[in-house]
């Protein structure tokens, strides 16, 4: 800053930075004061006497968020050269005298999104340029309008009729062109941890925020491809897809990892069958991934031990439009798809703004090639249809309603098999067979109908010091068993053919609904040394779970029996919590909170258990019938205490400990579980040998209430960040230790399809690691790009009920504990509009173990079951139930071209063709997709 020598200068040029990185958290005396500069640089600026000082205080902080980075409209081509291609030339032009403010602005906010995330008037419609249209160059929002007197120069603004020096000017040029696309990561806005919208450099803790420029133009056919490539974020598979997962929550992390879609929660109330719908959203639609890792229970409620991760699809208020097409192959005939996205957003006069999407394709599974039996294209694919739209109404400047609904409906065909670790005589399979099997189809296919919405309605209310959300939402799941008819008959006709079970020949009898809608409020206010955000939630859940099952015994076609269960659950939960940030000094502070949750269940178990002698199963219940229905009501009190003291110790870097004791309230059905023990025909006809005849365990078995507790943890944290500029290099890092303690963590020993869900809590289990993330751009105007992340995890069940005695002492299953990524891109070519960026991501997941392992010191206690383990003590192999051994490398690369508007991108994902699964139960396991290629072209205007 060596080139500010003297008041004038310094007021001229900070006027510069902050007309064109303006916030406006206020029309009044901190107008031209953004809310991230520290507040007690917020004094009002009276006379202009206090001004310069005010101002030089506050441009550091000002440049570090990069509030210049879009070329600052000088008019000078050359000052814009370091503009990103995703701003039109047409908003490079300079802004002289607030003539031509508004149109830019209102244009520029949305394209500026990534270059500028938090500028002012430009994030996400906030404003929408109104303070240029109200005449910031003549000083009427000011409360001195000489000290704000405006006057035109060569380059734009300067005040008190002082000029910025083309000296000064390259300053700005080569201050922002290095910092300004690194920076973003600090400056980027993020509503997460607090709730409101605030600057990535203010949050209390660390976090992964995943801009769209990451996984644009990659070829990405959904949000969990994207995440494979993004930090921290692991999954978990049930044998219905896959669980987002956050430090190793494993079979846990549908109801340990909170998902919201723009703040919308979207987790599942009945975890057993299927996952939250976040894969349902077109990748298109999507504009920022947000993922907290750890804690979240103040604001968020039960189930954020994991973490949270938020999804955000809102657009800024421009008017766009832009179109896709996406072309994937694998290397057999059946492995491949396409998809097709179109959005278009209108600004309707001042006020009111319309934004739709549509978005469909058909992808192919990795099972959906030629079998034996089956030709191409059947066995294992999703099509998909989807739809969004979205309203935005400013009332006014500090008021705004936004509408938000989207649509989605799937077709689904899966493999009604899943392949095997071992062959017919109980053999390992070598890794050979296993791979050349990868694509093999199944015999028979099961099709099902998913459809899921999401819609909110979002009252926000900006004053001076007062901000305001009152957001009232509503969001269903249904999946729907639509054929299996085949398996059925060909069982019916063989009754050789050795089953457990088989689902019954109605299919529409099989569904799974999940529904939920709520009312969410909360306030904050501000002061100079204080942040106060209260709130209250208030949601309710609907969740319908539908079995029809029978079985057939080998060889005996008088042993037929079958069990429909129709279980429906209602829960209230109520909430009532308050968070606290008090600034000490101005670098030191202190955040804590509370929350009180009430939660209410109302649980049906209808249960009908029929068994016919003669071997004819009938749809209407028979003479031996045996009826297991109840009614329930639960409810539980969950509370959450956090504190955070926070140190900045420079303008760019802080240290934080976290402490947070937090709650998961079990899911309704986890409330209801399977008797132990075999079944004889004694409990339908008494006498006549009954004894002599068993009933498949795996089928019919009577549900009864359980007596689950709560879920109680405790987390640590103790974490830093910090970002470094030096010449044309910038890099940011960040590193978390964490520690988490868990009281009665709730456990089922069943995954997959089936009747027998048995529910209990495991006593005591740990989590401890480490998460490092950090980014860094090289050389003039960031050619080269890099981001790497690592997260480490330690887990293990300290103390374990007798069901699930066997994982005493192990680590968490299907809880890796390593995961790793190293993204690299670099542009090759830019001339004016035009570029070519060539990108490779990798990513490394290291092993983990099914819930079937067993630690081998406990294979001589006497205590241990292997009754869930497929196995007993003589046979047991305990690296037979590690998943994925040794771990494995998934590595995309690619080349992006962009013209102006268009965009072309092709290359090919697993490039190294890794073998992996991504569900294994023991001997069962579900291989995920090889090598595949894909190209797209994108014209966005």
């Amino acid at each position: 800053m060596g080139f500010l020598n003297n008041k004038v200068r310094i007021f001229s040029l900070a006027f510069l930075v902050f007309e064109f990185g303006y916030t406006a958290d206020s029309i009044e005396s901190n107008t031209f004061t953004p809310s991230h500069v520290s507040s007690s640089y917020k004094a009002p600026i009276d006379g202009g006497s206090n001004a310069p000082a005010h101002i030089g205080k506050s441009y550091d902080k000002i440049s570090q968020s990069k509030a210049l980075y879009n070329g600052a409209y000088f008019n000078d081509e050359s000052a814009n050269t370091f503009v990103p291609t995703y701003v039109k030339d047409s908003y490079k032009r300079p802004i002289l005298n607030g003539e031509n403010a508004p149109t830019h602005l209102n244009q520029a906010q949305g394209a500026m999104r990534f270059g500028s995330s938090y500028n002012g008037a430009y994030t996400q419609g906030e404003r929408d340029g109104r303070y240029a249209q109200n005449g910031r160059n003549n000083g009427t929002n000011a409360k001195n309008k000489k000290a704000k007197k405006v006057v035109q120069t060569k380059y734009g603004y300067a005040l008190n009729d002082g000029q910025v020096s083309q000296e000064d000017i390259d300053a700005l040029k080569r201050t922002y062109s290095k910092q300004g696309y690194m920076l973003s990561m600090q400056s980027n806005i993020v509503a997460s941890s607090l709730g409101f919208d605030l600057p990535y450099r203010e949050e209390p803790k660390n976090l992964a925020f995943v801009e769209k420029r990451e996984y644009n133009n990659r070829g990405y056919q959904s949000l969990e491809q994207v995440l494979q490539y993004s930090p921290f974020v692991t999954f978990m598979n049930s044998g219905f897809g896959n669980n987002i997962d956050l430090r190793g929550q494993g079979p846990d992390s549908a109801r340990a990892v909170k998902l919201l879609i723009n703040r919308v929660p979207i987790s599942l109330l009945d975890t057993s069958h299927g996952v939250p719908a976040y894969n349902n959203i077109d990748i298109e639609d999507v504009e920022s991934i947000e993922i907290v890792p750890g804690g979240g229970a103040i604001l968020y409620g039960s189930g954020t031990r994991g973490g949270v991760l938020n999804i955000t699809t809102k657009m800024p208020s421009r008017d766009f439009a832009r179109a896709s097409i996406k072309g994937i192959s694998g290397e057999k005939e059946g492995l491949q798809g396409g998809l097709l996205s179109a959005a278009f957003g209108k600004r309707l006069g001042e006020h009111f703004f319309i934004r739709t999407s549509l978005g469909g394709g058909y992808i192919g599974g990795v099972r959906n090639a030629t079998g034996e039996t089956n030709n191409a294209f059947i066995n294992d694919n999703i099509t998909n249809a989807y739809g969004a739209f979205q309203t935005l109404y400013e009332i006014n400047e500090n008021q705004k309603l936004d509408f938000n609904i989207n649509y989605a409906h799937l077709w689904t065909s899966y493999p009604q098999t899943y392949l095997s670790l071992v062959d017919a005589n109980g053999n390992m399979k070598d890794s050979k067979t296993l791979q050349s099997e990868r694509n093999n189809p199944s015999q028979y296919t099961t099709k099902t109908q998913t459809d899921s919405m999401m819609g909110s309605l979002n009252y926000t209310y900006s004053g001076d010091n007062l901000k305001m959300d009152l957001m009232a939402f509503y969001q269903f799941s249904f999946v729907k068993y639509q054929e299996i008819q085949e398996r059925i008959v060909n069982l019916g006709t063989n009754l050789g053919v050795k089953t457990d079970f088989v689902i019954s020949s109605d299919a529409n009898k099989n569904r799974f609904q999940n529904r939920a809608g709520g009312l969410t409020f909360r306030i904050k206010y501000d002061t100079p040394k204080n942040m106060l955000i209260t709130g209250f939630d208030s949601v309710v859940e609907y969740a319908i779970r539908t079995d029809s099952l029978y079985s057939v015994a080998t060889n005996n076609a008088d042993n037929r029996y079958g069990v429909e269960i129709n279980n429906n659950a209602l829960k209230l939960s109520n909430s009532i919590y308050v968070l606290d940030k008090y600034n000490i000094t101005d670098s030191f502070s202190l955040t804590a909170g509370a929350r009180l949750e009430y939660a209410n269940y109302w649980i049906t178990n209808n249960q009908y258990a029929y068994f016919n002698a003669l071997g004819a199963l009938v749809g209407v219940v028979g003479a031996m019938e045996q009826d297991y229905k109840f009614n329930m009501k639960k409810n539980y009190l969950g509370y959450a205490f956090d504190i955070t003291p926070s140190y900045k110790y420079s303008d760019t870097g802080s240290v934080f400990i976290k402490g947070e004791l937090g709650f998961i309230n079990p899911s309704p059905f986890q409330l209801i579980s399977t008797e132990q023990g075999e079944l004889t025909l004694c409990e339908f006809n008494p006498g006549n040998n009954c004894e002599q005849t068993k009933i498949d365990r795996n089928i019919l078995r009577k549900n009864l209430a359980s007596d689950i507790k709560l879920e109680q943890y405790a987390t640590g944290e103790i974490g830093i960040k910090d970002n470094v500029s030096v010449g044309d290099t910038s890099i940011y890092g960040s590193i978390t230790l964490f520690y988490t303690h868990t009281f009665n963590e709730i456990y089922a020993n069943s995954l997959a399809h089936g009747t027998i869900y048995t529910y209990g809590n495991l006593g005591q289990t740990q989590r401890a690691g480490i998460e490092i993330l950090s980014r860094q751009r090289f050389l003039a105007n960031q050619m080269l790009r890099m981001q790497q992340s690592i997260a480490g995890l330690y887990s293990n069940i300290l103390e374990s009920n007798i069901s699930n005695n066997h994982l005493k002492g192990n680590m968490v299953p299907y809880a890796p504990w390593l995961k790793a990524t190293f993204n690299i891109e670099a542009d090759v070519f830019r001339s004016g509009r035009q570029f070519i960026t060539a990108f490779m991501n990798n990513a490394y997941f290291s092993q983990s173990i099914d819930n079937t392992a067993v630690l081998e010191s406990n294979l001589t206690d006497s205590s241990v079951s292997l009754e869930s383990t497929s196995g007993t003590i003589a046979n047991y192999n305990p690296s037979s139930h590690i998943i994925n051994k040794g771990g494995y490398v998934l590595s995309d690369v690619g080349l992006i071209y962009g013209a102006g508007d268009f965009r072309f991108n092709a290359g090919v994902r697993n490039v190294f063709n890794s073998y992996y699964v991504t569900y294994q139960k023991y001997p069962n396991i579900n291989p995920a997709m090889g090598r595949t290629y894909y190209a797209e072209i994108r014209y966005s205007f």
